[in-house]
């Protein structure tokens, strides 16, 4: 099992033994409402046989981030501000995130 909660206090995530994610506070949690959560509501992500030293949780004030095996980024939530690779869209359930290849010149 592991668990994160947002610096704010005001919002948490747990991955359980099943690779469930359940996340409760304030603001979108990821299971597809819009409307707070104040008792763990399951998350639309589920990541079988999921080894829990391979996956960190992360978020801000008002989004969540999975991250798998350094790879694989799944984020939820409002990105005011371009959190979610340069896009402002409010994201109700997670979604993969693609990241630009970087290149030294």
């Amino acid at each position: 099992m592991k668990i994160f909660a947002t610096p704010n206090g005001f919002r948490s995530i747990v991955l359980n033994s099943e690779g469930e994610f359940y996340a409760w506070g304030a603001g979108i949690v990821g299971d597809g409402s819009i409307m707070s959560q104040y008792r763990p509501s399951l998350v639309k992500l589920h990541i079988p046989r999921a080894n829990p030293a391979d996956i960190v949780l992360e978020g801000g004030p008002t989004n969540f981030f999975v991250i798998v095996n350094h790879s694989r980024i799944f984020a939820w939530g409002h990105s005011s501000r371009g959190e979610f690779v340069g896009s402002v869209r409010t994201r109700i359930v997670p979604e993969r995130m693609e990241l630009p290849l970087y290149r030294d010149s």
